[in-house]
């Protein structure tokens, strides 16, 4: 009987002393948990506050409360400032975003005036071969009309039409005398365009002297 309540109390004991064991222990934490939070207030209390502190560890803790607090500020101001980079980005990407999708307006697009030239009115003579055979050369006279001199302009579109309406590709080179009205044919040409097989036009010359003696003078 004895030896069963004995060991009863034993176990009680040693159940007591294990839940005395762990209250300490959370307790000690819990104290240092405590310090550490408030040890940069700590510092400042036993540093600035504090009268009957030794005057060396007054100067310990005063350093050790100025590098605290400073180390603490300076992570304060880092936080800010990489809040603003963040906030400054993200305004940046979403100007961004914003200018992508702003529709560009085609510019107007401007109609360029072409300006017609209109071919004068003309009368043919015969076509004529000149040169070598293997040569394959012609000339041919023209008489336009006009009750004015005609401009350089009028005079090489019509010359241009009457090469391209006659299908004129067939002769290597091609030369076209042009008269004004009432002048002899049989004299200097007051035009002369000269025309290479593909149409292009190698001599376009105006004599006026050829107007001498002429209604046109």
């Amino acid at each position: 009987m004895f030896n069963k309540r004995k060991l009863g109390q034993q176990k009680r004991r040693a159940k007591e002393s294990v839940v005395d064991g762990a209250t300490g222990c959370l307790g000690g934490l819990f104290s240092i948990a405590f310090k550490i939070a408030f040890y940069p207030f700590t510092l400042i209390y036993y540093g600035f506050i504090k009268k009957d502190v030794n005057k060396n560890w007054r100067l310990f803790y005063k350093i050790c409360a100025l590098i605290i607090w400073l180390f603490f500020t300076y992570i304060a101001i880092e936080v800010k400032l990489n809040e603003d980079n963040v906030v400054n980005t993200e305004v940046v990407e979403e100007e961004k975003k914003e200018i992508k999708k702003e529709v560009k307006k085609p510019a107007p697009k401007i109609k360029k005036k072409v300006v017609s030239i209109p071919t004068l009115d003309y009368t043919v003579l015969p076509i004529k071969r000149v040169g070598l055979k293997t040569q394959n050369r012609a000339v041919q006279k023209i008489i336009v009309s006009s009750d004015s001199l005609p401009t350089k302009e009028s005079l090489e579109q019509t010359a241009i039409k009457h090469w391209k309406d006659n299908s004129y590709s067939k002769y290597e080179e091609l030369t076209i005398f042009i008269y004004l009205l009432e002048m002899n044919t049989n004299d200097t040409a007051y035009c002369v365009v000269e025309f290479d097989k593909k149409g292009k036009i190698n001599v376009f010359s105006i004599n006026e002297y050829s107007t001498l003696g002429t209604k046109w003078d």
